[in-house]
């Protein structure tokens, strides 16, 4: 066979590579669950070039979730073997290589959906951040398999305890003859991450997060958000003072059980107000916000709301009358919401945020959930059914405010003669 130096795995990579090595023709299956930033998409380009390079006139492949996740390693595999003298040829629109031997590797992603039916392969199949495809895209894609028995490396940081992924690993772990999975958490891995950069990630993103994607764990299905909002509640029978305000408003779709919710912290983080109501006009509403903005308007520094539904003509309406106020509106997109909830479970992590004792808003903190949907790969943060999550967005969105005001700093600049 031939031969391609210039790559030494490491011992967890190793592992996998002696696994698959002897594997063309078995339909044997690898399922590799890895933490972020240990070579496992290093490993996957290595493991594609020695199909290509040994089995002469292969066909192999990987899939990745998105487009430009599937250019990035077509790239990294180019520039690796650019000066080799193996590639024949390269298509950089189909994502495309072929070799001298007559082998060919390509690329695709599960955003192609329908256009990946009919591929065969003869190699390997490779499916990189599997987690994060669905189990219809793995329906699509599995059959490139059968024809000639190619084996299959599954790859992926770990997410919830569902779909194709977490299955395959499962059943690797139980002396599956077909299918055998490496736990990348067994090796020492320091030397891609070391214990100081596992200590920053630790305190810079969330815990859940943090679990997946560098320990990582597999997560709950639904898993709690808020874990630390408890030790952050003000016991009752403290006053809080306050001489600034920062304010954060969501406001109600005028539908089901759904509240406005006005929510204001003050300089030290804490949450010094928290009004909500469903019983109010449209006209009803903006006088309430204004007559609390007029009230507290030499505290007041900003004043965030939520724009989406009527919170784009409400807040118009505020402006009008209460055009002192600084107000930076927030679209709610789903990747904008993620935001502002992972930056509050962050202050409650950190303990920087401190909140008022009251009973809805601690039902709907300690109810709050993370879902993930396979099918889009979207993580996204909700209530459960037939609950509310108005004054978790409210508080996210005065949380918002505060940082917005207070990350740039206070400054006093005089001038003397």
């Amino acid at each position: 066979m031939a031969t391609f130096q210039g790559y030494t795995p490491q011992p967890w990579q190793a592992d996998v590579h002696r696994y698959l090595a002897n594997t063309l023709g078995t339909g044997k299956i690898a399922v590799v669950k890895s933490k972020r930033q240990c070579g496992k998409t290093y490993m996957c380009e290595n493991q594609l070039l020695f199909f290509a390079i040994n089995y002469c006139n292969s066909v192999s492949a990987m899939l990745s979730p998105t487009l430009s996740q599937s250019r990035k390693v077509f790239k990294e595999l180019v520039k690796a073997i650019q000066d080799s003298n193996i590639i024949k040829r390269k298509n950089e629109t189909l994502l495309e290589i072929d070799l001298i031997n007559g082998s060919q590797i390509f690329f695709k992603s599960s955003e192609q959906r329908d256009s990946l039916r009919g591929y065969t392969i003869s190699g390997i199949l490779i499916i990189d951040e599997a987690a994060f495809i669905s189990d219809d895209i793995l329906q699509l894609v599995s059959p490139w398999c059968n024809v000639h028995r190619a084996p299959m490396l599954i790859v992926s940081t770990p997410m919830f305890k569902n779909g194709f992924f977490y299955r395959y690993y499962e059943i690797g772990l139980n002396n599956s003859k077909e299918i055998k999975s490496f736990d990348w958490n067994d090796y020492d891995t320091s030397v891609f991450l070391s214990a100081e950069q596992l200590e920053n990630y630790r305190q810079i993103i969330p815990k859940s997060q943090f679990r997946t994607e560098y320990l990582g764990l597999f997560a709950d299905d639904n898993a709690g958000v808020f874990s630390g909002y408890k030790e952050c509640i003000i016991p009752r029978g403290i006053n809080t003072t306050y001489k600034q305000l920062y304010v954060g408003i969501d406001f109600s779709n005028q539908t089901g059980n759904d509240y406005t919710v006005l929510s204001a912290l003050n300089e030290r983080g804490e949450q010094v107000f928290l009004y909500y109501f469903n019983d109010k006009t449209n006209s009803q509403q903006v006088d309430f916000i204004c007559n609390f903005l007029e009230q507290h308007r030499a505290q007041v520094r900003i004043v965030v709301p939520e724009l989406n539904s009527l919170g784009s003509p409400l807040t118009d309406s505020i402006k009008q009358r209460c055009q002192w106020v600084n107000i930076e509106g927030h679209i709610t997109s789903n990747k904008s919401k993620n935001e502002i909830i992972n930056n509050l479970q962050l202050a409650f992590e950190r303990k920087e945020i401190k909140i008022m004792d009251d009973e809805k808003q601690t039902k709907e903190l300690g109810v709050y959930a993370m879902e993930f949907n396979p099918k889009t790969r979207n993580i996204t943060y909700n209530a459960p059914q037939g609950l509310n999550d108005d004054t978790c967005i409210a508080l996210a969105l005065s949380w918002k405010a505060f940082n917005s005001a207070t990350s740039f700093g206070q400054y006093m600049i005089s001038f003397s003669r």
